[in-house]
């Protein structure tokens, strides 16, 4: 049965349960928040929109992070992978969050904690790596490219128009 959503920036979209991902321990500040789902504003921009269920002011804007950056290769622990019911780190696609300063001109994008899901599982959790390479604050100033996990993700996202 269809869950249908009303939130300020979601009016009547109707979510699958199919299409809902549990994380286990919340987001890093919102642990309470544990049923998300993906959509996709259909706008033809490379950006998601993870959507709480149970607080619908809670949202937050990601993307994948192949589409603004070259060599992101996050590793993660042995007990993400249990956490995320994935055996290797080919079941996992990552997200990562992005904010925009007050004055809206600067995006940047959290390396350092990305979302990793399990799209089969439909599991997601909020890794921190250890890798000293990523930011938490990435300026997105690199073109929009292709992602080879856009088919990837397809069937994990509600569209919304």
């Amino acid at each position: 049965m269809a869950t249908v959503i009303n939130t300020p920036r979601f009016k009547g979209i109707q979510i699958q349960p199919e299409k809902i991902f549990v994380f286990p321990q919340g987001i890093i500040g919102f642990e309470a928040a544990r049923d998300f789902v993906l959509i996709d504003r259909g706008n033809g921009n490379s950006f998601l929109w993870l959507q709480s269920l149970k607080n619908p002011d809670l949202c937050f804007l990601l993307i994948e992070p192949e589409k603004v950056i070259d060599a992101y290769h996050p590793e993660l622990s042995s007990q993400d992978r249990i956490m995320l019911e994935a055996s290797n780190g080919k079941d996992v696609t990552f997200l990562n969050l992005v904010t925009v300063d007050e004055s809206h001109e600067n995006i940047y994008i959290n390396l350092k904690s990305p979302i990793a899901i399990n799209s089969e599982k439909r599991i997601g959790i909020q890794v921190i790596l250890e890798d000293e390479r990523y930011p938490v604050r990435h300026q997105l100033t690199t073109r929009l490219k292709s992602s080879g996990n856009a088919k990837k993700l397809e069937k994990s996202v509600v569209k919304a128009g």
